[in-house]
C-alpha cells in the first residue's frame, strides 16, 4: 500500500509538469475543498437533463460521490451540454437496485435521507448539528455522521425501498402554491442546507485524493496523456533495475570484502 501511494505521488508529479500552473492550482485547491462526508443518491431520474443539472450543482458544491440507481436496463443518461462535461470530475457508483445502493451506503457508514412529502419529514431548516445550532431544532446530526441524500424520480418521487430503508424523511420549506421544486433545484437548496451546517467542508483522505488527481491531471493533460503515463512507467522500471543493480553489486563486494 505504502508503495502504491508512493507511485502515485510520483506519478502526479511527473504528469503536473504537464500542465499550466493555474490549472495545476485550480485541481489542488478543488480537491481540497471536496467532500466524501455527504453524498447525493438520484433514483431512477428520468429527464437527462435533470440527471446532469443535478450532477453539475453536485460537483460545485464540492460533493464527490454520487450514486446512482437505475434498474431501466438503459444507459443512465446525461446531457452534457446541461452538465458541463462536470460528470468527469465526480466518483459515480451505479446500481441496478435500491437494495444494492443502500447496502453499498450502510457499509461506508452512511445515514440515509429520503427526500418526501411525508407528514412527518422535517424540514431541512429545522436540521442543526452540535456545531451548528438553530432554535428549537427538529433534528440534529452528530458531528462526524456521514449523510447520503435521496431525490426519487421526477414524476413518482423516492421509490418504497429508499422511503422504507432512510433513517429519516426530509423536505424542503414551501410557501406557495406548488407541491415541489424541480429536482436540480431541490440538489442545490438541500445542498445548501448542507453547506449552512459546515457539513461540505473538504475532507478526502489522502490516498483518495491521489487517485483523483491523477484521472484529473489525466483530463486536463488530454490524448497525450496515456503516452505520458507510459514513459513515466518505462523510467520507473529503468531506475528500479538501476537501483536493484547498485544493490547486488554493493553486496558482492561487501562480500568479496
Amino acid at each position: 500500500m505504502h508503495h502504491l501511494r508512493a507511485s502515485s505521488a510520483s506519478l502526479n508529479t511527473f504528469l503536473s509538469r504537464f500542465v499550466v500552473p493555474a490549472r495545476l492550482a485550480r485541481l489542488n485547491t478543488a480537491l481540497a475543498r471536496r467532500t466524501q462526508r455527504v453524498c447525493l443518491v438520484l433514483d431512477s431520474i428520468a429527464d437527462p437533463h435533470n440527471a446532469a443539472a443535478c450532477l453539475r450543482t453536485a460537483d460545485g458544491m464540492g460533493l464527490q460521490h454520487v450514486h446512482i440507481v437505475n434498474n431501466t436496463g438503459r444507459a443512465f443518461g446525461i446531457n452534457h451540454t446541461v452538465s458541463k462535461a462536470t460528470e468527469q470530475w465526480l466518483t459515480l457508483h451505479q446500481h441496478t437496485s435500491a437494495d444494492a445502493c443502500i447496502g453499498s451506503l450502510r457499509a461506508q457508514g452512511y445515514m440515509l435521507w429520503a427526500t418526501s412529502l411525508h407528514p412527518n419529514a422535517v424540514s431541512m431548516d429545522r436540521v442543526a448539528t452540535p456545531s451548528h445550532s438553530r432554535q428549537n431544532p427538529s433534528y440534529v446530526i452528530p458531528d462526524t455522521q456521514k449523510l447520503a441524500i435521496v431525490f426519487g424520480n421526477e414524476h413518482s418521487g423516492v421509490g418504497e425501498e429508499f422511503l422504507k430503508g432512510a433513517d429519516t424523511h426530509v423536505t424542503l420549506p414551501m410557501a406557495g402554491f406548488a407541491q415541489s421544486f424541480n429536482i436540480s433545484v431541490s440538489v442545490g437548496m438541500a445542498l445548501a442546507y448542507c453547506h449552512q451546517l459546515g457539513l461540505l467542508e473538504g475532507d478526502l483522505g489522502h490516498e483518495e485524493k491521489e487517485t483523483l488527481l491523477t484521472k484529473w491531471l489525466h483530463l486536463s493533460i488530454g490524448p497525450t496523456a496515456d503516452h505520458l503515463i507510459t514513459r513515466w512507467g518505462v523510467e520507473q522500471v529503468r531506475r528500479s533495475e538501476e537501483e536493484r543493480g547498485a544493490h547486488n553489486k554493493d553486496g558482492k563486494q561487501s562480500q568479496e570484502g
